[in-house]
């Protein structure tokens, strides 16, 4: 009896490391070797308040803004005024109060079905191009491929990505904005927290250490941090908030964790269970195609 359990056992083991093998062969054979931004000849462009074509400037160019907001947006027609009246008031009364700030907010549609990139479209209208932007993707790329669009095409010294939803409350960004300066080394549904607990043991275990929630929406980096890691960016979807932060880590560049005020608004564009599957899927396939040499990253200088 005991040698029949043994025989089980190694068995077992067998057929865990030869499906491990497996998955990590398959990892390595469908990665893509260089990140690279694809990029249609209309997304090149964005139109001014008065509809004329105007070229994007690029991240590799000097800032000429303290903020840049870039809000990447799929099918939001109905969400979007509202995080975008909130954020906006915020951003022009600080202005009011300060003459010296300046402030731009990119609205990424990402190959939405509805019509959000005229609603966004209004703003532009109302604010000014130099102050609102809309780039319009002409296929989804996933929230990631949306930000990497809109970072490419900031021009400020600090760049906030925001959700169309605002569940985050658009002042504190003055909280970020501190811990980004200072930089010394949450309520959801039950079903949602659950999954969201699973996830985050998933990410400290095959990607990320010390990082609460990295699925916040409301994120701030530096210009160059911004440039650096998005550069070397591998996914686009949803997990690429794990990449983003696990090669961030890599460069040994400073992150803090700031608590913000965050309220759940229904419209989700996330399907619970099917999502977080395709995340965990996603999560061990950055760690594998790392571990195997198929994405690499190379180490520079340190970072601001």
């Amino acid at each position: 009896m005991l040698s029949l359990v043994l025989q089980l056992a190694v068995l077992g083991v067998a057929l865990a490391a030869a499906a491990l093998i497996l998955i990590s062969f398959v990892a390595f054979i469908t990665a893509t070797k260089m990140p690279h931004l694809r990029q249609y000849e209309e997304e090149k462009f964005f139109l001014n308040a008065r509809g004329q074509k105007e070229t994007l400037p690029s991240i590799w160019d000097s800032p000429t803004k303290q903020l840049s907001v870039v809000v990447p947006s799929y099918n939001e027609e109905k969400r979007l005024p509202v995080m975008m009246d909130e954020a906006l008031g915020y951003l022009e009364e600080r202005q009011k109060q300060d003459p010296t700030f300046t402030y731009e907010v990119i609205v990424v549609d990402d190959g939405s079905k509805d019509q959000t990139s005229k609603v966004a479209f209004k703003y532009c209208q109302k604010y000014g191009s130099d102050k609102v932007r809309v780039i319009t993707l002409v296929k989804n790329r996933g929230k990631g491929g949306a930000i990497r669009m809109g970072i490419f095409s900031s021009r400020g010294e600090k760049i906030l990505m925001a959700d169309a939803d605002g569940a985050t409350k658009f002042p504190d960004v003055e909280k970020l904005e501190k811990g980004l300066n200072d930089l010394q080394p949450w309520p959801r549904s039950y079903f949602r927290t659950l999954l969201m607990y699973g996830f985050h043991f998933l990410v400290w275990f095959l990607c990320v250490k010390g990082i609460r929630d990295t699925q916040c929406g409301f994120k701030l980096l530096t210009r160059e941090a911004a440039s650096r890691t998005f550069s070397s960016l591998h996914i686009e979807r949803w997990a690429f908030d794990v990449e983003l932060l696990y090669i961030a880590q890599f460069f040994k560049i400073p992150i803090a964790e700031i608590a913000v005020n965050w309220t759940e608004i229904e419209g989700s564009k996330l399907v619970p269970f099917w999502s977080w599957l395709q995340m965990g899927k996603d999560l061990l396939f950055i760690r594998l195609r790392y571990l195997t040499g198929a994405w690499r990253l190379e180490q520079t200088r340190k970072m601001n």
